[in-house]
């Protein structure tokens, strides 16, 4: 298999949070139609642990500062609020 040279860790790293959410997902549609208690037990399973590697990829990325939310002071909120709910932006639409 050949990777792109491209590719970050960042990158990689978030391709792999995206994969493991879609294989949750799957998991978890598939635990609600399984009839047989063995199999549903095999599924619940291994959500358990796409959960788990889903925190450690997460854990990876926070650790790196990758997803560092600013956080909007009030000042900044009451500005954006005002300039949406002005009548004023009625007119665009």
């Amino acid at each position: 298999m050949i990777l792109s040279r491209d590719l970050t860790e960042k990158d990689i790293l978030q391709d792999l949070i995206l994969s493991e959410k879609q294989l949750s997902h799957s998991y978890n549609n598939s635990i609600m139609d399984i009839n047989c208690p063995v199999l549903r037990d095999t599924f619940i399973n291994c959500q358990i642990n796409i959960q788990w590697s889903q925190y450690l990829l997460k854990d990876a990325i926070d650790r790196r500062n990758w997803e560092k939310v600013n956080l909007v002071s009030q000042i900044e909120k009451e500005i954006l609020v005002n300039k949406y709910l002005s009548p004023n932006t009625m007119d665009v639409y």
